[in-house]
């Protein structure tokens, strides 16, 4: 790979909870080839009924014999209005038929009579075969990671799941039990064709890419025996939901409240690190109060000033205490510090709640060290049933679930799943060739990174303090852009065009059609990108071998996101398989990136996702979640920001360290959704860039998107996008909801099942893929959904789809856009117990400078 770009050491796999092969159990065997042999037999009873009636139409003209030219006038009526003809329908007249017409005849009788013994067969086997995918996928609610995905999504949907699994085989469905499996069919099909984690839908192996070979030459790998489930081994990583924790904690303490006070009274207190002093006539701060956001304004007098710079890394109690003087005493001083908390100036240091077992106890020791009885206790009981939970059956894990309690819409209790094994060996692609076939792609996602939020703030800068200034408050400076709502709004929704759009690139792909297309090479090597560090994550499927492309793997790019292990963080924090050892390789290659310091920006915010073990040596005062002091934090106060007016970006230095440093966030929330304080202390860095190439660099939807925006209808159809061995987009369908039939009340799904087949055979619809909902009435135009797999020769399909087309809002007035499925699941390379298991490899890949 060019020009001091690499793919980094440390990787992910993501797998799919359950083996692929169980697609093929729920959906129709024969059913669809005998509707398509049907539909044929129709088409060739329509075109010999044509002529039939072409024939009665000479039989008629000059007709001498009445009883002839009746007769032909009726069949001819009969053939007209889609009735049956017999063959003899001519016959008994003075006058013979001609020959022709006597045959014409006898040819739609028994073309007719094929249709009727089709469709008596399509219906018959329809019905038998329903029967047999019904049973067949109630035998898939025996996998525990299926019914442990489910317990932990609904508890009502995996009672809903035990009750179909008791059903005897070979008992009738009523119609209410058929939609409750179509329900629970949308977890089977997201556990064995999806990667996203969560529980035991899908698990993540932790990939060592340095394992696998860096030659470069295309020859594909051998086939290796499959792996038994001693070489894969999944491991269970339960965690309480972070919100639950503090209502446990929140409610402990809130049952006493004496000791509640007096626990807060021990807590370090810390200035708030959003606030801004105004001067004037009369002195005030200005401040942004934790969580609700909302800025207040106090009086900044030298008895507040002395009592706010004198608590800090105090507690309540030593600050008043020491602040005691002849003027005031102890008690006055505990009272003004205690409204100061109130409102928000001071914060109390909150003590760390982690979601696992180890951080539940942690948590409660610290708890019990500044007095909060019946809290440690609690959570330490926690910690014991998530550590049951993790080696349960489902049955017992239903159980803990329900003394766990439940967070709104579904359990407290969360679950990643872990697989170990060396799989990074056994890549089908050798890191070098990986390398190689993604350079097009690297620069593609490069040319797609914005940069205008931080310019935005650059130019508030200038404005505050001129291009030569120097800000030493930058918590005062974050302060004063957020109490301008509207100022807020212009840097986070500020954008540019995306460069690629009006490059040959995107002039080629919105003109692509027809089946695939693949595009030159040299339409990527011109692509304008900014010249500087870089780090992206791509996410990627092998697909099996293309005979064009000489019998090597494919590569097929599902997404871009950011880099820097941001969407490794969240396994970090395993302390077994191969975690500890990425965790380390990991800090050592941020430690080692050139240029400005990274310092890590952790919010959790609540969410179990952005919790992670630092990855950088200095973390940044996080704000809202104020915590004791600890080692190696950088508060807001020891920054200083300057404007570089070469880079055209802004520095920030830390005067402990003596050097710049960079924000950065690594949770798995998108920088872009961080709350306001956050985001703006992450645009000071001008690597927010790499946040943006997600949806920038997703090439058909952006294309979608503006034909939405500017009122246009959408491609009907985009065809697959290859360069060289990477397939950078799937082929795609855009239908309009409107055109897509809708069950009738009274309609047998044989019926429907043949409407929606023609459907697919008008559009060349493929047999599988993902949907979803697209349109204008919809946020986002619904590009933000997550894609469904959809199987048109399943019956769970069609019982569900009319739950797709009306959209997230019930929108009937935009599109059904389907994405072809490559690679089919079943043609994975990765096997486990010798089943084919979906996976997707995530790659991350740094660069220094443009790839250009």
């Amino acid at each position: 790979m060019s020009r001091g770009l690499q793919i980094a050491p440390w990787g992910a796999l993501r797998i799919a909870g359950m083996p692929a092969d169980a697609l093929a159990g729920l959906r129709l065997r024969e059913s669809p080839a005998v509707e398509r042999e049907l539909a044929v037999a129709e088409l060739e009873l329509a075109a010999a009924r044509e002529d039939a009636a072409a024939r009665m139409f000479d039989v008629v003209r000059g007709c001498e014999d009445e009883a002839l030219r009746r007769a032909a006038l009726e069949v001819k009526r009969r053939l007209f209005n889609g009735k049956a003809v017999a063959a003899g329908a001519l016959e008994g007249a003075r006058t013979a038929p001609p020959e022709g017409a006597r045959a014409a005849l006898a040819l739609v009788d028994a073309r007719a009579a094929r249709c009727a013994a089709l469709e008596e067969r399509y219906e018959a086997t329809f019905a038998a075969e329903w029967i047999a995918a019904s049973e067949r996928f109630r035998q898939t609610l025996g996998s525990s990671r299926l019914l442990g995905g489910i317990l932990l999504s609904s508890a009502d949907h995996y009672t809903t799941a035990q009750k179909l699994a008791e059903i005897p085989s070979g008992a009738p469905l009523t119609s209410a039990q058929q939609i409750r499996e179509a329900t629970i069919a949308r977890y089977v099909f997201r556990a064995t064709a999806r990667t996203t984690p969560f529980a035991g839908f899908a698990g993540v192996a932790l990939l060592d890419l340095s394992a696998s070979p860096p030659d470069v030459g295309d020859a594909p790998r051998a086939p290796r025996t499959p792996r038994t489930s001693d070489e894969a081994r999944w491991r269970s990583l339960p965690q309480l939901a972070l919100a639950h924790a503090g209502e446990l904690v929140a409610r402990a303490i809130s049952s006493q409240p004496a000791a509640h006070a007096h626990a807060r009274a021990r807590l370090p207190l810390r200035m708030n690190p959003l606030r801004r002093f105004a001067a004037g006539a009369a002195p005030s701060v200005v401040f942004s109060r934790a969580r609700s956001g909302e800025v207040m304004s106090l009086g900044w007098t030298p008895a507040v000033a002395r009592l706010v710079e004198g608590a800090e890394g105090r507690t309540l109690e030593d600050a008043a205490r020491a602040l005691a003087s002849d003027d005031a005493d102890e008690r006055a001083c505990r009272d003004v510090l205690e409204q100061l908390v109130e409102a928000g100036m001071l914060e109390p240091a909150s003590v760390p709640v982690g979601p696992t077992p180890a951080a539940l106890r942690a948590a409660a020791d610290a708890l019990g060290e500044i007095g909060c009885a019946g809290a440690p206790d609690e959570l330490r009981s926690v910690a014991r049933r998530l550590e049951d939970y993790a080696t349960a059956g489902v049955e017992t894990r239903a159980r803990l679930a329900a003394e766990l309690g439940r967070g709104p819409g579904r359990s407290s209790l969360l679950e990643d799943v872990m697989v170990d094994g060396a799989f990074g060996a056994e890549l089908p692609v050798p890191r070098g060739a990986l390398a190689e076939a993604l350079e097009p792609v690297v620069r593609f996602v490069r040319a797609s990174a914005c940069g205008a939020a931080h310019r935005r703030l650059c130019a508030a800068f200038i404005e505050r303090f001129g291009r030569d200034g120097v800000c030493d408050d930058v918590g005062g400076f974050v302060t004063e852009i957020l109490e301008d709502p509207r100022r807020v709004a212009l840097i986070r929704g500020a954008s540019e065009p995306i460069r690629w759009i009006d490059a040959e690139l995107g002039r080629v792909a919105a003109a692509a059609t027809g089946d695939a297309v693949r595009l030159d090479p040299g339409l990527f090597e011109g692509l304008a990108a900014p010249d500087a560090p870089s780090s992206m994550a791509l996410f990627l499927q092998i697909a099996p071998p293309c005979p064009r492309d000489g019998g090597a793997p494919r590569v097929v790019l599902n997404g871009a996101q950011a880099g820097r292990a941001k969407y490794l963080s969240r396994y970090l924090a395993d302390v077994e398989g191969r975690a500890p050892e990425a965790l380390e390789a990991i800090r050592r290659r941020l430690a080692r990136e050139d240029g400005p310091l990274p310092v890590e920006l952790s919010p959790t915010l609540g969410l179990n996702f952005q919790v992670h073990p630092r990855l950088t040596a200095w973390a940044l005062e996080v704000p809202w979640e104020p915590s004791a002091p600890g080692d190696k934090v950088l508060p807001l106060r020891d920054l200083s920001l300057r404007f570089d007016a070469a880079a055209i970006e802004l520095r920030l230095r830390s005067r402990r360290l003596g050097r710049e440093i960079e924000p950065i966030h690594l949770g798995f929330l998108r920088d872009a959704a961080l709350p306001d304080p956050h985001f703006l202390l992450r645009a000071l860095s001008p690597r927010l860039r790499d946040d943006t190439v997600a949806e920038r660099a997703d090439l058909y939807n952006v294309l979608d998107r503006l034909d939405l925006a500017r009122g246009a209808a959408l491609a009907p159809r985009r065809p697959r996008l290859t360069v060289g061995r990477v397939v950078v987009e799937r082929a795609r369908w855009a239908i309009p909801v409107s055109a897509i039939p809708r069950k009738e009340p009274k309609q047998p799904y044989a019926s429907y099942f043949r409407a929606i087949a023609r459907l697919r055979r008008e559009l060349d619809l493929p047999s599988r893929g993902f949907a979803r909902y697209v349109g204008r009435e919809v946020a986002g135009f619904g590009f933000t959904e997550t894609n469904m797999y959809v199987d048109w020769e399943s019956p769970f399909t069609l019982i569900g789809l009319a739950r797709l087309l009306g959209g997230p809002g019930g929108g009937t007035s935009g599109y059904l856009v389907f994405t072809e499925l490559l690679p089919e699941p079943e043609a994975s390379w990765l096997r486990l117990d010798g089943r084919p298991h979906a996976a997707e490899l995530l790659v991350e890949i740094d660069g220094e400078r443009s790839a250009r």
